[in-house]
């Protein structure tokens, strides 16, 4: 099997496979993002293991740094759209999601477009850790009966 197919095979995985840990699971949203995080092994790591890929260092080329950011970006406006309609975090909260969200989608444009990682680095990706973090300061304090906006 060619390299682009296992890649687009595990990526259109990968998106399947946040959309049902999104909507077909009933676990607190901070798991949700956990799995998510976790999930991301599918497009790269799980394959390798497998012997699935002929380029020992796909993960460095040009085509799959690109796919996986494109995928990246359409798992994390799933998780986006899931968050804005959901109550578990303040209108700010979802305001400052919305902003990291953009920001690095701003960056993955330009890289693309422009074919240079310096960008990725320029727009830091801090959209997933944030979400949990606000995922999890929520969590506890509705555990001691206090909302935060």
């Amino acid at each position: 099997m060619s390299d682009n197919i296992v890649l687009n095979v595990s990526s259109v995985l990968r998106i399947l496979i946040t959309y049902l840990i999104l909507y077909c699971t009933n676990i607190s949203p901070y798991l949700k993002i956990i799995f998510i995080m976790i999930s991301d092994f599918i497009d790269i790591d799980i394959p390798r293991m497998l012997g699935l890929y002929n380029n020992k260092y796909i993960g460095r080329t040009l085509k799959y740094q690109m796919t996986d950011k494109i995928i990246d970006t359409i798992v994390y406006s799933l998780l986006l759209i899931y968050t804005l309609n959901q109550n578990y975090l303040s209108i700010n909260e979802k305001y400052i999601l919305i902003g990291l969200f953009i920001y690095r989608l701003v960056g993955v444009i330009m890289f693309i477009k422009i074919k240079d990682r310096q960008y990725l680095y320029h727009y830091q990706n801090f959209y997933l850790e944030i979400m949990q973090a606000f995922y999890i300061f929520n969590q506890f304090f509705m555990l001691i009966n206090i909302r935060i906006y």
